[in-house]
Order: structure tokens, then sequence, then C-alpha cells
């Protein structure tokens, strides 16, 4: 439900990147999101706005880790 609409929106912010990070990224957010659901706090957002912030993060982290 959530997997596609993430990589679609790491797709469109970030054009450069390589479909196995975007798909990367994105599993990485949902699965941290299942580890951790309390971190999620719907006072201050959607689950969706917080999926993309996290996966956003986490395909930051990929690249740089990828780049050294």
């Amino acid at each position: 439900m959530y997997l596609d609409p993430l990589i679609d929106h790491l797709r469109a912010k970030h054009p450069a990147a390589h479909d196995h990070q975007l798909t990367e990224a994105a599993e990485d957010a949902l699965m941290a999101f299942a580890r951790a659901p309390a971190k999620f706090d719907p006072a201050k957002g959607t689950l969706g706005g917080y999926l993309r912030m996290a996966a956003t993060g986490d395909l930051r982290n990929l690249i740089q880790k990828e780049a050294r």
C-alpha cells in the first residue's frame, strides 16, 4: 500500500538516484516504522508524510554511504 507511492515520491524528488537505491530507501523506511511504530506522532502529520520524510532521509544516507 505504501511501497510504490514512496518509491514514486523519491523518484520525483531524486531523479538521478538508481532504482535499487529508491527501493531500498523506501523499504528501509517501512521496516523502521514496522519495528518502532510509536515513533510516528499523528499530531505532527500523516503517516504518508512521515514515511516520505523517513524514506528521503534513508535515501540520502544510502547515497552518502555508497559515495564513500
